[in-house]
């Protein structure tokens, strides 16, 4: 298992186009979407919320997926490659995912009602990856600071807090209905409203940050 590492620890790494290996972390990948990764990218692609969905995802929803959630769908080539990958590297880089924002870090843990140094996270070294070799140190804080700006880490660290949850990880699989408003939560705050009665308004973002908090309070709730 990759070590794992706190806000102040260091890694060295530098990805280049210059690399041999560049774009090579693009392809065979189970690319979890953030409930603010799915609110960015189909404007991005200009593409309805529903088109997004239908043309670019997958979402394992059968009785033993323990939570649906909403992947990246991989092309169907030989190395299984992210559609949004060019030779030249990402086409939507601005809107890039937050685990590609992460990586070589993964978020491992996010602690309910913490801040950042409560948080853990894996490094991961693939064998492809030459990065590693660059030896330009970062420490964690640093790297997260260059590469996910706000709201992409706070909005994450409370989907994952849902995700990690203790009823989620030790207790049995959600029914339906429990089911159903995780996933209106993270993905359809249209239906998230019309669920609660709720006329959510505003900035999506902020809509999204009520429903991923309110979603932590109902699991609690479920414990």
């Amino acid at each position: 298992m990759p070590p794992s590492l706190c806000p102040d620890d260091s890694f060295p790494f530098h990805c280049r186009p210059e690399l041999a290996c560049f774009a090579a972390c693009c392809s065979d990948l189970d690319l979890l979407l953030t409930p603010y990764d799915f609110l960015r990218l189909p404007p991005r692609l200009g593409l309805s919320v529903q088109a997004f969905r239908d043309r670019w995802t997958d979402t394992p929803f059968g009785e033993r997926a323990r939570l649906p959630l909403i992947f990246l769908r991989m092309q169907d080539d030989e190395k299984n490659s992210c559609p949004f990958v060019s030779p030249a590297g990402c086409t939507i880089y601005s809107d890039r995912p937050l685990a590609c924002r992460l990586y070589p870090l993964g978020l491992m843990s996010a602690q309910a009602g913490g801040g950042a140094g409560e948080d853990r996270f894996l490094f991961i070294q693939e064998p492809h990856c030459l990065g590693h070799g660059e030896k330009k140190p970062w420490t964690v804080r640093e790297w997260l600071q260059d590469q996910c700006p706000d709201p992409y880490l706070k909005l994450g660290r409370l989907f994952y807090q849902a995700c990690f949850h203790p009823r989620v990880m030790q207790g049995p699989v959600l029914d339906a209905e429990p089911r159903a408003l995780f996933f209106s939560a993270c993905y359809d705050l249209e239906e998230f409203g019309r669920r609660l009665s709720l006329p959510l308004s505003g900035d999506p973002a902020e809509q999204l940050r009520f429903s991923l908090r309110w979603l932590r309070d109902f699991l609690s709730s479920c414990a």
